[in-house]
Parts: structure tokens; C-alpha cells; sequence
């Protein structure tokens, strides 16, 4: 799956239709969008969130990710709808599309997913949604409603091609970035190890059984009355043999930490005891950089070398190399020619042969 383009009117701080293209060359597939606070990139990323997930993408994190039901997703699309300088909201409503190119049993088709909202509907908020899929073919031309998914399921057939996950992973903005990278030494961040973690766990679809399992729990303990006295006891021990064990990783996590901290320690004595042995090696030592450098410099050439042996041999060296079945092949090759020369010259003399005694028959008979 490959975004194509969005295209955003009035939306957010977008007044009238914007359109964004996204491609690019397949040796430079990272598209960067930049500008300066308050600018809409932030809203360009929800706005695509918001366009492939609906509600779904108001709980998923972003600017939009907060939780309050229905009713605060209304409101939310509410102050989405872009407003004038006197703070009117746009007559038309507000709408997102996005365009991406599928690939699919060997076929690239076009989609586009457009959700739309205007003010008026009959949703809590009084906000109206809308979503519409497209599909366009490798023979190009307009965009034609999905017909081989009804219009109720279109939801979920976008989330089988574009799933949550995947787009956390290769769609995201520069603060989830730093985030990510912004641990010491190089490692995951705080809370970019959560972000990571998140995404991989939306993408493996381990969120709804993890879900499943909390209201699973809540339902035994609402239902489990009475003559459930010993499957509640059961559940009991289970649930205080789960809590037990974790609280064993968490001691267990706790040495592992304490572990790391003496490698490191260890690591720094390494470290200072061959700086050590460098000042008392003297020369020995920096003799000892020099010929790191000129192994390296040394395999270097020596894989330069292989590199240009193997494209010798990718030519025509190989050939070269047996000239008598170079001879055999090109002799064989004409007299084949000569063969085939000769076969339809008899099948062009047996077709005059042939017409001439039916001429002579015909010519006997009257």
C-alpha cells in the first residue's frame, strides 16, 4: 500500500480544498512535510487518521485521541469544521480524502477514501458523517464506488488493507520522532518504547483480545453469585496467582536493571584499563591503529577487486573462455537456418506440384 495524496477542505486551519500529493521516487520513499507552529501539520496527520478510521482513530492517540464516547467524537468533529474570522463554520462542512495505490494478486488498483461531515445530521452533536470508498483500475480514469463491497462493510474493508498499526509505523509527526530517539545512548526514549510498543501491538491485532479479556473478567465477577461461590474462589486464586507473578517479573525486571548497571560498570573498567594499556604500550599501541587501518584498507580492496572480477564475469568474459563451443553453436545455428531454407523450398515446389496435376485433372474432364 503506497498514499498517494490528501486532499483537505475546510478542515481545521485548512480553509477551502488543499490538495497534498505524496508521491515519490521509489529510491527516495520518505516524505517529510515541514513548516512552522500552528502551520497544520499536526492536523494533516490526524486529518488522514481521522479520514481511513473515523471514530475508531479518535481513541488511537494523536490530538484526537481522546476517549468520551460518541458524543465527545461530535463535538470534536464540531471544531474541526473550519471557521471564518468571525468564528461562522463553513456552510458546505468539512471533508478529507486520501488516495493510496494497492497491490493485489499481481494487479495495482487506486483507491480513495473520502468521509465528509456536515452540520445538521442527526448524530448527537448534530454533525453528519459520511464515508465513500472509490476504486480506480490500472487503465486509469475516474474513481467508481466500490460495488464488490457493500457500503456497510467499507469500514472494514480499510482497516483489512490499512490496519491501525501499520499506519502508527510509517505515518506519524516529528514529536513522536524525538520521542522515539530520545533515549540515552541511543536507545528508545521514555514513552517512545510505549509508542513502539503500542503499534506493534495494534498492528498484531493484540488490542481487542487483550480488551476481550478485561470484560471477560468483569463479567465473571458480575455473574458469578450464588451457586458460582467456587468458580468465583477459582477465579480468585487465579487472578492472586497473576498478580503474584507480576510481581515476580517485576523483581525479576528489577535484577535485570541491577545486572546492566554492573555490565556497565564492568565496561567502564574495561574501558579504563586499556586506555591504560595504551599509555604504557607506548608505540606498540599506535603501531597497533595502524595496522587496524591497513586491514581495513585491505579488505576494502579486496572486495573492490571481487566486485569487479564478478562484473567481468557478468559479461561477455565467459564466453570468451570456450571458443570452439561458441564455433559449434554458430555453425549448428546456419545450418538449422539452411535446413529450414531448404524445407520450404520442397513444400513450395509440392504446392505448385500438387496444383498442377489438379489444373490438369480439371482440364481432362472437359
Amino acid at each position: 500500500m503506497i498514499l498517494t495524496g490528501v486532499v483537505l477542505t475546510d478542515y481545521g486551519v485548512y480553509r477551502g480544498r488543499n490538495e497534498i500529493g505524496l508521491s515519490c521516487p521509489p529510491d527516495r520513499p520518505v516524505v517529510l512535510i515541514g513548516g512552522r507552529n500552528g502551520a497544520g501539520k499536526t492536523t494533516l496527520f490526524e486529518a488522514v487518521r481521522l479520514c481511513l478510521y473515523g471514530e475508531a482513530a479518535f481513541g488511537a492517540g494523536g490530538s484526537a485521541g481522546r476517549r468520551g464516547g460518541r458524543r465527545a467524537y461530535e463535538e470534536f468533529l464540531a471544531r474541526r469544521v473550519h471557521r471564518d474570522g468571525g468564528g461562522r463554520p463553513s456552510a458546505e462542512g468539512a471533508s478529507v480524502s486520501v488516495t493510496f495505490r494497492f497491490f493485489q494478486g499481481g494487479r495495482e488498483s487506486e483507491y480513495e477514501v473520502t468521509r465528509s461531515w456536515s452540520a445538521g445530521g442527526e448524530g448527537i452533536g448534530g454533525v453528519g458523517e459520511r464515508l465513500d470508498v472509490g476504486r480506480r483500475g490500472p487503465e486509469g480514469g475516474r474513481f467508481t464506488p466500490l460495488d464488490a463491497v457493500e457500503r456497510p462493510h467499507w469500514q472494514q474493508f480499510i482497516e483489512g488493507i490499512i490496519p491501525r498499526g501499520i499506519l502508527q509505523l510509517f505515518f506519524f509527526d516529528g514529536e513522536k520522532v524525538a520521542r522515539m530517539a530520545g533515549g540515552e545512548g541511543g536507545g528508545v526514549g521514555e514513552g517512545g518504547e510505549e509508542a513502539v510498543r503500542e503499534s506493534f501491538r495494534a498492528l498484531l491485532g493484540l488490542e481487542p483480545v487483550e480488551q476481550l479479556r478485561a470484560d471477560l473478567e468483569v463479567n465473571l465477577a458480575r455473574n458469578l453469585t450464588g451457586g458460582g461461590a467456587a468458580l468465583r474462589r477459582e477465579f480468585e486464586a487465579v487472578k492472586a496467582e497473576k498478580e503474584e507473578n507480576a510481581k515476580g517479573t517485576a523483581k525479576l525486571r528489577e535484577k535485570l536493571a541491577q545486572k546492566m548497571t554492573e555490565r556497565d560498570a564492568v565496561r567502564s573498567q574495561a574501558d579504563a584499563l586499556e586506555a591504560r594499556m595504551a599509555r604504557i604500550g607506548g608505540g606498540f599501541a599506535a603501531r597497533r591503529e595502524e595496522v587496524k587501518e591497513e586491514l581495513a584498507a585491505a579488505r576494502s580492496e579486496h572486495e573492490g577487486a571481487c566486485q569487479r572480477l564478478r562484473d567481468m564475469c557478468a559479461g561477455a568474459l565467459p564466453f570468451s573462455l570456450v571458443p570452439a563451443r561458441l564455433e559449434r553453436l554458430r555453425r549448428g545455428i546456419l545450418e538449422d537456418q539452411d535446413a529450414q531454407r531448404r524445407r520450404a523450398g520442397r513444400d513450395a515446389l509440392e504446392a505448385v506440384k500438387a496444383e498442377k496435376e489438379e489444373n490438369a485433372k480439371g482440364t481432362a474432364k472437359l
